[in-house]
């Protein structure tokens, strides 16, 4: 192979060059953790194994400019910047708030389903406070819940942690993908996604 030597001088262009850490096109690396906001979310309302309801909150988030200063380890053990997955779009996996049926409702509680709802409440700050109810004439102690909109959840700090996850394209095929499927909490300021320049 020749070098820019063997090209002679005239070959060499001044003003282009490259610099690894500027790679746009590097790939997400899973299993590891990146500093996120949240962008926008799509909430849906399901049937669960048929006998339960719950929404579904499906968070599309960011990778933050923190993420520049962190450093990540690929499959093959290079060292990758974090500066090339700043501005990136990161899938979180839906996360369930199982719905307590009311008068008249035909579907069953499952209050022991929420741990994963409850989890992600605590990563974005919200705090989740301990109130006493009554099951069934015995008093228990259990964690309330918000039901957040799309306008509590924009903007808010976390870190995610993207794994590779596997699924079934219509055609039967195997594919894979990176979605966030953890959320721990991140000691940052809210970002202003309104707050965009034209």
């Amino acid at each position: 192979m020749a070098t820019i030597n063997d090209l002679g001088l005239d070959s060499v262009t001044k003003n282009s060059y490259y610099d690894p850490s500027q790679n746009r096109d590097v790939r997400l690396i899973s299993d590891m953790t990146y500093p996120c906001h949240i962008k926008s979310v799509k909430v849906n309302e399901v049937a669960v194994k048929g006998k339960y309801r719950a929404k579904v909150f499906n968070p599309v988030l960011e990778i933050d400019k923190e993420c520049s200063n962190m450093s990540y380890q690929d499959d093959n053990g290079n060292e990758v910047s974090g500066s090339s997955f700043v501005g990136r779009t990161l899938y979180g996996k839906g996360v369930f708030l199982f719905l307590e049926p009311e008068e008249g409702d035909k579907f069953e509680s499952n209050p022991g389903g929420n741990a994963g709802y409850f989890a992600f409440c605590e990563s974005i700050g919200i705090d989740c406070p301990t109130i006493e109810i009554d099951v069934d004439g015995e008093k228990k102690e259990v964690k309330q819940l918000p039901t957040l909109s799309e306008d509590d959840l924009v903007g808010r700090p976390l870190l995610g942690t993207v794994f590779t996850t596997t699924y079934k394209d219509r055609d039967g095929n195997e594919k894979s993908s990176l979605k966030v499927m953890k959320f721990e909490k991140w000691d940052a300021p809210k970002k202003d996604f309104d707050d965009i320049p034209f």
